[in-house]
């Protein structure tokens, strides 16, 4: 089979680190199918990778937090004899607050969609994935996933979830052609409400803070090189390593002080 046969689908494409892993993995030469809400930026989009890379591209409008979702985007692949070979479930939602200042029906939402759309996607590919010379699947965390984060408990939660499910399955899986690695990224300036509140900064914290396209292109190579768990940049994984060294008690009394600023308190 040859190589232009395969695709590699992305969640999320739309923004942020979605629409950078879709110009890095067009890049490279693959062809890509991009999923998201918004059909408008999807257009937009896969219309200039078409423009700019010798490549295929093709777009499915989705609301992953709708029960059916993943099943309609499997279906619309397999209807359309699309091969995915390289998967990347980066659809996901989070911020960061008081515990009480969004309502349960958030909640469910980011649940539904950081977590159960992940695994459904993840299941209803793997099957056809297993049956390919080689094949991988790049899960979305966070560095928010390695730690309990205080204004960000329920996010946190989701990431950690991810990272469990990431790290067994690639156990699982350790004797078919699928690798399966999940990235922890830590701060990232996706979008301008995001640069703005990344003004306010100090010097070190926003040292931390990569781009998109930076995060993009560390998390597909890593993948591809097969590593499990990948963590974009050298101050981020100084800053996993030091956060580990902690006490608890002083690790969450770092994090409430640094997390405080983002939410005005």
């Amino acid at each position: 089979m040859e190589a232009k046969e395969y695709y590699t689908l992305i969640t999320g494409a739309s923004a942020g680190i979605g629409k950078a892993l879709a110009f890095e993995c067009a890049s490279r030469g693959m062809n890509v199918l991009l999923v998201a809400r918004n059909k408008a930026k999807l257009h937009d989009i896969t219309s200039y990778l078409r423009q700019q890379f010798p490549i295929n591209a093709h777009y499915y409008q989705a609301d992953l937090t709708l029960e059916n979702a993943p099943d309609q985007m499997y279906k619309w692949c397999v209807e359309n004899s699309y091969r995915v070979n390289f998967l990347i479930n980066n659809a996901g939602m989070g911020n960061t607050n008081n515990f009480l200042d969004n309502d349960v029906e958030y909640y469910k939402n980011m649940i539904l969609l950081n977590n159960m759309a992940l695994v459904k996607t993840t299941w209803l590919f793997v099957a056809n994935m297993k049956q390919y010379p080689k094949a991988y699947i790049l899960n979305l965390s966070s560095m928010a996933g390695l730690f309990p984060i205080p204004f960000k408990s329920v996010y946190s939660a989701s990431k950690a979830f991810v990272n469990s499910f990431s790290l067994a399955l690639r156990q699982e899986m350790k004797h078919t052609p699928i690798s399966i690695s999940v990235a922890c990224p830590g701060g990232v300036d996706t979008n301008e409400s995001v640069k703005e509140r990344i003004k306010d900064y100090g010097l070190l914290k926003r040292s931390f803070i990569l781009s998109a396209e930076t995060v993009a292109k560390s998390i597909v190579s890593g993948t591809l090189r097969g590593k499990q768990i990948i963590i974009p940049g050298y101050g981020n994984n100084l800053a996993n390593y030091v956060l580990k060294c902690l006490p608890s008690k002083a690790r969450f009394a770092l994090l409430i002080k640094s997390l405080k600023q983002d939410i005005g308190k």
